[in-house]
């Protein structure tokens, strides 16, 4: 969601931030002003990507925020590239798996070598494409908004997918969290169903929507404009550590564990709320 009404709502919800974890903020670069998508490279550079009508390129950062490499995905477009991540063999996904107003037919994920990337100029992508298996409707009219997705995560031997629920909030548990989609890594065709459900806040659904996650061991990292959440992968009743409560909400699209100990976040540019920027949050 952007726009001036996103923004002046942002602006006047923010809230404070539990103050055992220390963060640190730096500006991205300007070429970063819609960050969507952020991965570990190494323990100096970080992945980023932008998001829906940009150039389909992979930006490799340090860690104070400035480009130090760009790689161009040569067979694909940017359609809305959402999130990255990386499976155990050191390959990268890319999630071109938005879907803010649930008509695209055309949802995949993107599937290449990392460290090739980081060798070349220009690299091309192998391609896993997918539906949902609940969406039955692809209409304006389209009532239960549960298919759009900004956040992706690996976990054994699978993609997992969680959708950014937008339906009018409601009591039913349902509407307040996130459903997790599994995904196989094999290019082709597939029908994905959701397996597991997590809560991400009350009625409030702006500060609560998902916008990307990242899994470390057995636990997900689930970050929303408000807030980022620490389950136990697969157990939604297990939660690992307290929320973070950010300070001031600016439009944080993008999340990465760094380590046990730390996570950087990102914020896309925002009229009003600033940006682009790269927060480096202490977890001890």
């Amino acid at each position: 969601m952007k726009g001036i009404v996103f923004s002046v709502i942002l602006f006047f919800i923010s809230i404070p931030l539990y103050p055992q974890h220390t963060v640190k903020k730096v500006r991205l670069s300007a070429e970063l002003k819609e960050i969507s998508g952020l991965e570990k490279f190494n323990d100096s550079l970080l992945i980023a990507i932008n998001d829906s009508g940009n150039s389909p390129e992979l930006f490799f950062i340090d860690l104070k925020g400035e480009i130090i490499k760009k790689t161009f995905v040569s067979n694909a477009l940017n359609i809305d590239w959402e999130d990255l991540t990386i499976d155990d063999e050191g390959n990268l996904y890319i999630a071109d798996v938005g879907n803010n107003a649930h008509l695209r037919k055309d949802l995949g994920i993107l599937k290449l070598n990392t460290q090739e990337a980081f060798r070349s100029d220009s690299i091309s992508a192998e391609k896993i494409y997918f539906t949902y298996t609940d969406q039955l409707d692809f209409s304006e009219n389209y009532v239960t908004q549960n298919h759009d997705c900004e956040a992706v995560f690996w976990f054994e031997d699978s993609l997992h997918l969680l959708t950014k629920i937008t339906t009018k909030p409601k009591k039913d548990y349902w509407y307040n969290g996130t459903s997790d989609y599994m995904l196989s890594n094999n290019p082709g065709m597939h029908s994905v169903k959701s397996n597991t459900h997590y809560w991400t806040g009350g009625d409030n659904r702006l500060k609560h929507q998902v916008t990307a996650c990242d899994s470390h061991h057995n636990d997900l990292a689930i970050l929303t404009y408000g807030f980022v959440y620490f389950y136990q992968i697969g157990s939604p009743k297990v939660i690992k550590r307290e929320p973070i409560k950010f300070k001031r909400l600016t439009q944080k699209e993008a999340l990465v564990y760094f380590s046990d100990t730390k996570i950087y976040v990102a914020a896309e540019k925002n009229w009003l709320l600033g940006g682009p920027f790269l927060y480096t949050i202490d977890l001890k």
